[in-house]
């Protein structure tokens, strides 16, 4: 009788370090959140809020059936040796199946994002203009590269 309560009493302690186990890898990171890059993981962050505007001072006459779409930019280079930002040559956004440029209209911003080298850490602000679609209510940024870098994109609330 005392080896069978021994034995229950193993076989017990046994389940419970495996349910405990597999709870911390199944559970466990679900809590915790899982990482937002590997560490050591190079990225380009571009990070931007939006609004659409009628017009930008300085600026001809909008055509029929366009709107401005004015991006505020904040690229950060995080972990690159460099990373050359050139929005006018790279930066589009994608509606529908349509690519837009940056326009040249961006430089009559008074805070335009002008090409510039970020080093490692370092970040650069600023803002473009695409002419877009009247009614544009959607639409994916993208950054034309042949480095093969990795870029992502985070939409900000609006301030």
């Amino acid at each position: 009788m005392l080896v069978t309560r021994r034995k229950a009493r193993s076989a017990l302690v046994i389940a419970v370090v495996l349910v405990v186990a597999v709870a911390t890898l199944v559970v466990g990171p679900w809590f915790m959140g899982a990482p937002q890059r590997a560490i050591g993981q190079p990225e380009i962050r571009v990070s931007y809020t939006f609004r659409l505007s009628d017009w930008i001072v300085g600026a001809a006459e909008l055509p029929e059936g366009r709107a401005f779409l004015v991006l505020t930019l904040s690229v950060e280079n995080r972990g690159y040796a460099s990373f050359h930002a050139d929005p006018f040559s790279d930066l589009f956004v994608r509606i529908g199946y349509y690519e837009y440029n940056v326009s040249a209209v961006s430089v009559l911003l008074p805070n335009h994002f002008s090409a510039t080298n970020i080093g490692s850490g370092a970040r650069a602000d600023g803002e473009v203009v695409f002419q877009v679609p009247r009614g544009t209510t959607s639409f994916a940024p993208g950054w034309r590269t042949s480095e093969g870098l990795r870029i992502v994109f985070m939409s900000l609330p609006a301030t």
